[in-house]
């Protein structure tokens, strides 16, 4: 496993069904969509060009420190803009020395200036840690079949 691609696979992501805001979204709505489906970020998408993402922790660090009222206040406002991003092509450590250096634990996947999904630092250690079983497995089926 060395693309992000892979993690893609891996991990059961959709590439046909990526959520995602407008900018014109209120933040209690992005925040909606971001506990019932359990997701970390959403990509901001501004008639299908991504402009921006929006975490958890922006809801958590800004709106909330900030005192406004979620449904008063727009994606556009609290977003990271021009967020950093990653091919489907990009090597998978690649991809994690950006998420550390970024300090960020989300990265939006663009192919062809297209959205295509996003991965999380826990997709990527997931795919990772399934990828140390099959080489675990296929050693010891090696070890054991050469006795």
């Amino acid at each position: 496993m060395s693309r992000v691609l892979d993690v893609l696979k891996v991990s059961h992501l959709d590439t046909e069904k990526v959520f995602a805001v407008s900018p014109r979204f209120t933040v209690y709505e992005a925040g909606k969509i971001l506990r019932d489906k359990g997701f970390g970020a959403l990509p901001v998408l501004d008639e299908g060009k991504m402009v921006g993402i929006i975490t958890e922790r922006d809801l958590a660090f800004k709106v909330l420190l900030d005192r406004v009222d979620p449904k008063k206040v727009f994606v556009a406002e609290y977003m990271t803009a021009d967020p950093a991003y990653v091919s489907p092509f990009t090597n998978i450590m690649d991809c994690l020395n950006l998420m550390k250096d970024k300090k960020i634990r989300h990265v939006p996947v663009i192919d062809k200036k297209k959205l295509v999904g996003i991965v999380s630092i826990r997709d990527v250690l997931y795919a990772l840690l399934k990828n140390q079983e099959l080489v675990a497995q296929q050693f010891e089926s090696y070890i054991l079949g050469a006795r």
